[in-house]
């Protein structure tokens, strides 16, 4: 009985240890989904997040590339610093030209 009862302990206690240190992880096309939504919602700074992160988590994603583009002009088109902006538009350029690079590489 009491072997059975360490068993159980170990066995409670390993698979929650591991659980915890698992991470969730999301996929590039629901980041792109989760980016999308919030485009529709003219919530420009959230979808540039969104696209952001599923180019990071796949560089090769051409969508992530020219969508992250897309949001970088219409988050900078609302900022009235005009070197702000101008970073903005800078990195939709560069997003851009990232994207043309991944889709005809």
């Amino acid at each position: 009985m009491k072997r059975g009862m360490t068993a159980l302990i170990v066995t409670l206690f390993f698979t929650f240890t591991v659980s915890l240190g698992a991470e969730e992880t999301v996929s590039s096309l629901d980041l792109i989904s989760h980016g999308d939504a919030a485009y529709k919602k003219f919530d420009n700074k959230a979808a540039l997040e969104f696209f952001k992160k599923a180019l990071e988590t796949d560089p090769k994603n051409y969508e992530a590339a020219w969508k992250s583009a897309r949001a970088y002009v219409d988050v900078g088109e609302k900022l009235s610093d005009a070197r702000e902006r101008r970073s903005y538009y800078e990195k939709g350029y560069f997003c851009l030209a990232y994207f043309l690079f991944v889709s005809f590489m």
